[in-house]
């Protein structure tokens, strides 16, 4: 009995420490959009004919950043993303806690939508999705709120491969983490066997086991969501972007792009700039 008090004591004393963790990194989030106004404003009080679009406190860009995270299944990533939207939702409806709670629900829905586009199980998150609407509705104070769509967001990024009843959850992991962070490289199976310490075969054979995508498949999958986000925000051409997610060859990025998407990066460009 006494070990099993010991144990929650623990466990209530680290969620106490995530809490503090997170409300720090809005904190932090917030007095950094403060001091971008600030300096805005003051740029505008010089130049009469500037302009200042309130749209770049909440740009879509972060909000499509926020699920691509949530269907590679990059928790990590994901709340970094998700740190910056509170701030801006916070510091644009500060104290008003109805707009903040409207605004997190649009983002749960969106979030829910994401997970099953990386085919997440649907009845799952319809289940996850009423029982989180009936917690959002009890919910008084703003920290709450943010508390709540962090588990929101935990728990959909989860899903993305619950349903595949993962067992080595570990390997999984630190695979797609290697492969996050080198998909700009020229790698290739053997390199991420070696920072695994697992052989080719068996981490093959295990990935595509585990998440139904073989470890190109994911690697391929992790470069067209950096390409999308690189046509969405910058001027640059195929070519350089192809080049920018580890595609040598602009026409095999190209045709691997129209495979994955239905759509031509040129197109895809032309219809996110709409």
């Amino acid at each position: 009995m006494a070990n099993y008090l010991a144990k929650m004591e623990l466990i209530d004393i680290k969620l106490r420490q995530e809490r503090y963790i997170q409300q720090a990194k809005i904190s932090e989030e917030i007095q950094r959009i403060k001091r971008r106004e600030l300096e805005s404003l003051e740029k505008e009080e010089k130049d009469e004919n500037s302009f200042i679009s309130i749209s770049s406190l909440y740009p879509l860009e972060t909000e499509r950043e926020l699920l691509r995270r949530v269907r590679l299944g990059d928790k990590e990533g994901a709340k970094e993303v998700l740190n910056e939207i509170l701030g801006k939702i916070l510091f644009k409806n500060a104290g008003q806690i109805e707009l903040i709670r409207a605004r997190l629900l649009e983002l749960a829905v969106v979030l829910s939508r994401a997970a099953v586009e990386a085919k997440a199980e649907l009845e799952m998150i319809l289940g996850l999705n009423f029982e989180y609407i009936q917690e959002l509705g009890k919910i008084k104070s703003i920290e709450e709120l943010c508390i709540w769509i962090v588990k929101v967001l935990d728990r959909f990024t989860e899903s993305v491969y619950e349903n595949r009843n993962i067992k080595n959850v570990d390997m999984i992991r630190k695979t797609r983490e290697f492969i996050r962070a080198n998909y700009k490289k020229k790698i290739k199976l053997i390199d991420i066997s070696k920072a695994i310490y697992l052989s080719p075969y068996y981490l093959s054979h295990i990935f595509k086991k585990e998440t139904g995508s073989t470890l190109l498949e994911y690697l391929t999958k992790v470069r067209i969501e950096e390409a999308k986000r690189l046509l969405e925000n910058t001027s640059w051409n195929t070519t350089r972007i192809s080049f920018e997610v580890g595609c040598s060859d602009q026409s095999y990025f190209c045709k691997v792009f129209k495979k994955n998407e239905g759509i031509s990066p040129y197109d895809y460009k032309r219809r996110m700039k709409r």
